[in-house]
């Protein structure tokens, strides 16, 4: 919630989740993606909300080097995530079950990059 290491350039936010990617890659940068939302809301007049961020999500997912390897969640999709993560108890079995997970995921990045 806090950003900045001194109160000159410091300075309290609220983030909000409006829209999620995921993949082997970054498709968008997040100054991308805050141009993309200036000009599709600020400047059009429209809303700034989730679906306005998985249609740029969208677009720059078809520009990606692998779009195959990305997920774009819709909006329940990024709700239900939301309401999930809010609900999880992070204790050790947790983390321990979300290393264990990351470790077999890799795996398969790493096999699937043999096969090419």
């Amino acid at each position: 919630k806090s950003y900045g290491a001194e109160s000159r350039i410091g300075g309290d936010a609220r983030n909000t989740i409006l829209g999620i990617a995921a993949g082997w890659e970054e498709i968008i940068t997040p100054l991308e993606l805050t141009l993309e939302l200036y000009d599709s809301c600020v400047e059009a007049g429209a809303e700034m909300n989730g679906e306005a961020v998985k249609g740029i999500l969208d677009r720059y997912k078809e520009l990606a080097g692998n779009p195959d390897k990305v997920k774009v969640f819709g909006v329940s999709e990024v709700e239900e995530l939301i309401k999930n993560a809010a609900q999880t108890t992070l204790d050790k079995a947790f983390l321990d079950a979300a290393y264990a997970d990351i470790k077999a995921y890799r795996d398969v990045q790493k096999d699937a990059g043999k096969k090419k």
